[in-house]
């Protein structure tokens, strides 16, 4: 028989990654790795910070792991249903199984623009602006994205902020 002390540690495990120890107080400590941080402590901050600002990578779910890619590699990415293409300035291509919306909440606005329903882009990586046969974006690698109308004039702030 358990009590209900031991409850919560008798279903953490120690090879996963986070651990949370109940005690008499049920005071919750969270570990990261072998790491035990007590929320109420002093420099917890590795706990805390989980969630809260923005990282300086964008985290991509992948078949093998999770990629971390800088944002100044990602040129753009495009919705394919529930899923998404990452395409980056070395020419790599990533598929995985976040959805674009999940995705762009990660990306920095200052940087970063949804110009149409499926495609965001980075605003440091386009090199002309097409009004010929629709609104486009020519990024630099060649490829043109369209820009849908109701995104064409937050894209002309955001270029007037660069």
């Amino acid at each position: 028989m358990v009590n209900d002390d031991d409850k919560f540690a008798s279903h953490a495990h120690p090879d996963r990654g986070m651990r949370a120890i109940s005690s008499q107080e049920t005071n919750y400590h969270i570990g990261i790795g072998n790491k035990e941080v007590h929320p109420s402590e002093e420099g917890s901050s590795d706990v805390e910070s989980i969630g809260k600002g923005r990282s300086s990578r964008l985290s991509i779910p992948t078949s093998a792991g999770i990629l971390f890619l800088t944002f100044e590699q990602v040129i753009r990415l495009n919705a394919d249903g529930s899923y998404t293409h990452v395409h980056c300035a070395n020419g790599a291509h990533h598929f995985t199984c976040k959805g674009l919306g999940e995705l762009e909440r990660q990306l920095p606005v200052e940087l970063f623009l949804r110009c149409h329903h499926a495609h965001v882009i980075n605003l440091a990586k386009f090199v002309e602006v097409i009004r010929i046969g629709g609104s486009r974006v020519r990024l630099i690698i060649g490829e043109e994205i369209e820009v849908s109308r109701r995104k064409w004039h937050s894209l002309l702030l955001a270029m007037a902020r660069l």
